[in-house]
């Protein structure tokens, strides 16, 4: 198993379209990404992810995921991702299994549907 194929866990899809974005041999393991993002300030990283969308837009990136060449078909979905075994944040909803509660924060999430599955991610 090469250290590439080791370090994303399989995932060779990732690994090939982090490689062609920024040029580099290697794809840093997920804790290591992990770690970078949890130092960011939110609005930062909220700018950063708003521009590319605009530069996808803007260069009409998104259009060869058009339905019937005019819509843009979108999946919507309310999910709790995060789980924590104490509460989070004030609105975090409950779920409660075998005595055990566990917390999770609501969210929405958005996501373009391609032919090789979803494109865009929150």
């Amino acid at each position: 198993m090469s250290q590439l194929t080791h370090l994303v866990r399989g995932n060779t899809w990732s690994a090939s379209k982090f490689q062609s974005l920024f040029g580099v041999a290697q794809y840093p393991h997920g804790d290591t990404t992990d770690a970078l993002f949890s130092r960011l300030d939110p609005e930062e990283l909220q700018a950063t992810v708003t521009g590319m969308v605009e530069t996808l837009i803007r260069i009409k990136g998104l259009y060869p995921y058009r339905l019937l060449d005019q819509y843009f078909l979108i999946a919507i979905d309310g999910t709790g991702r995060l789980v924590y075994s104490e509460q989070h944040c004030p609105p975090c909803l409950t779920r409660t299994h075998q005595g055990q509660t566990l917390y999770y924060p609501p969210v929405l999430e958005a996501k373009l549907v391609t032919p090789n599955g979803f494109a865009l991610s929150r």
